[in-house]
């Protein structure tokens, strides 16, 4: 049976490439909301993250401009789970619910929307979408990207991995797998695919 509308969440772990699939979806024409961009939205000044916040952390974790200093609260929530607890208890309804209506006013003109989630399972958003993509890659190659990318030691490259929920779990909820080992071209081509298969449960993609 066919659906008319249809949400699809692309997830994996740091370093597989979900910005990649992402990218390329958009410049095949497609929506695709950025859960990490609604997060870091979430923390401007004046907002319902940035009270909430306050609220858990309150305003020694501000800089000089009276913005939240990101860096503090990692360091506050890396080896404290409470306070992770409570700042993802926090934030997180405030987040979901701005990714729900940014999905909610694009399916009024689109017929399929994509969400780029790398928390999809474990904020359970994966039971608001249809279908989900996991993107994976050979943990040697994910270290060496996270490394290069954001010039860190492969210890805590390995740490930052380790510290997600692992891949294999996350395998669990696919519907689709993408492995990104190859070229850009192999990881374009399984995309399209996807793409067709999406297209046989829709009406119009």
């Amino acid at each position: 049976m066919k659906q008319n509308k249809m949400i699809i969440g692309i997830t994996g772990s740091i370093g597989t490439g979900k910005s990649t699939v992402s990218n390329y979806l958009i410049s095949k024409g497609y929506s695709v909301v950025d859960a990490d961009k609604i997060s870091k939205g979430a923390y401007n000044i004046g907002s319902n993250g940035y009270k909430a916040i306050l609220e858990v952390f309150g305003e020694e974790i501000l800089n000089s401009n009276g913005e939240v200093d990101r860096k503090k609260i990692k360091k506050i929530v890396f080896d404290n789970s409470n306070m992770l607890q409570r700042l993802n208890m926090a934030i997180h309804p405030i987040i979901i619910n701005e990714i729900e209506k940014e999905i909610e006013i694009l399916l009024e003109s689109q017929n399929v929307v994509f969400l780029d989630a790398p928390l999809l399972i474990e904020t359970e958003l994966h039971k608001k979408v249809n279908k989900i993509i996991v993107v994976i890659c050979d943990k040697n190659e994910q270290i060496n990207r996270i490394i290069k990318r954001d010039k860190i030691t492969a210890d805590m490259a390995i740490s930052i991995i380790n510290s997600q929920m692992s891949i294999d779990e996350k395998l669990k909820f696919a519907d689709y797998i993408v492995y990104n080992n190859s070229t850009i071209e192999n990881l374009y081509s399984q995309v399209d695919e996807i793409i067709l298969e999406i297209k046989k449960e829709i009406s119009d993609v």
